[in-house]
């Protein structure tokens, strides 16, 4: 059975540790209030940490915080984009279609948003795939703006 309180007490253990991934993933489950409060701030702190080490999750995370204004960052729009397209470049799913969600919204190039839910595809997420069936998006992060 699964127990997220559990999953995330590791996850803190082991981004204490320094273990990047630790990091991206302790990230989101404070983001997102899995496993315990939703602490926004820490999420931000860990999504820093691990995009210090190369994270390219932790970048795009950072990128969507700043998209969102969480944790106490400003909205910057420039900033979130542009670190959503360097983790997208440098082979991130979540980021390239996080950056489809993006510029489908700003109403961006209905070409390049399909070349990067595709490119997200074919890096294996299956929220790009459910995205280009045209069914609603199964993320928690959703759709909801700025993104």
């Amino acid at each position: 059975e699964r127990d997220p309180a559990a999953a995330r007490a590791w996850y803190r253990k082991s981004a204490e540790a320094g273990v990047r991934r630790a990091m991206d993933r302790l990230a989101y489950l404070l983001a997102h209030g899995v496993g315990g409060p939703r602490d926004r701030t820490e999420a931000v702190r860990q999504a820093r940490r691990a995009t210090r080490l190369g994270s390219r999750l932790g970048r795009a995370y950072l990128g969507t915080f700043f998209l969102r204004g969480w944790g106490g960052l400003p909205i910057d729009v420039a900033t979130g984009r542009t670190l959503l397209r360097k983790s997208a470049k440098a082979g991130s799913s979540f980021a390239c279609t996080e950056l489809a969600l993006l510029l489908r919204r700003s109403q961006g190039n209905p070409k390049t948003v399909t070349s990067l839910l595709r490119r997200a595809a074919s890096l294996g997420s299956e929220r790009a795939h459910h995205l280009l069936a045209g069914r609603e998006d199964p993320s928690p992060w959703g759709g909801s703006a700025p993104r």
